[in-house]
This record gives structure tokens, C-alpha cells and sequence, in this order.
């Protein structure tokens, strides 16, 4: 999905409910600062000042598994009542090919 949302070509995909959803999300990470919203084929890559940046993160660290999962909800809950977290974003290659993105 990453790659889906980052690279301007975008990609096919077989399912079109995933496909719309995934279009809605590439007009917001491509927006520049005081759009209201960005056009994949307009540019070669992300804005650097867009608004919204896209990051993987680890299993472990994101809060909606718990919706679906057997798993420690205490984070999410403490979001669902108004408090902050912090999360840190490190990149782990996988393969020495794995590019970091940003």
C-alpha cells in the first residue's frame, strides 16, 4: 500500500472499493501546503512541504490491531480518552534492496 500511495503511477488494483479508497488517500499525501487536495499525475513525486506524511510502522506499535486482534489495548485506550502518544518511526530493511522513504 505504501508504494500504492508514494509512487505516481500508483498501480492497478483489483478491488474497486480498495481502489477508490486508495485514490482518496493519494489526493491527500499529494497535496501541497494549502491545497485542499493533490493530483498524482500532475507531479513526478510527493511535495516535499505536502501535508500529510506516510510512514510504515511496526505491528507492534499500531493502535487499531486491538480493534481486530486478541492483544493489550492500553494505549488505545488511553487515545480513545484523550490522551497523546508518541510514537518513533525507525526503518528496518528487510533486504539490503529496501529503499527508506520519506
Amino acid at each position: 500500500m505504501l508504494d500504492h500511495l508514494l509512487h505516481s503511477s500508483g498501480g492497478e488494483v483489483q478491488d474497486k472499493r480498495l481502489a477508490i479508497d486508495l485514490c482518496g488517500m493519494r489526493q491527500i499525501v499529494w497535496r501541497e501546503s494549502g491545497e485542499e487536495f493533490g493530483d498524482p499525475m500532475m507531479n513526478e513525486s510527493v511535495p516535499a512541504d505536502g501535508t500529510t506524511k506516510v510512514r510504515w510502522c511496526d505491528t507492534k506499535t499500531m493502535l487499531a490491531d486491538g480493534l481486530t486482534k486478541h492483544m493489550d489495548t492500553t494505549e488505545l485506550r488511553a487515545v480513545m480518552s484523550g490522551h497523546e502518544i508518541t510514537m518513533e518511526f525507525t526503518f528496518h530493511a528487510k533486504r539490503k534492496t529496501d529503499v527508506k522513504t520519506d
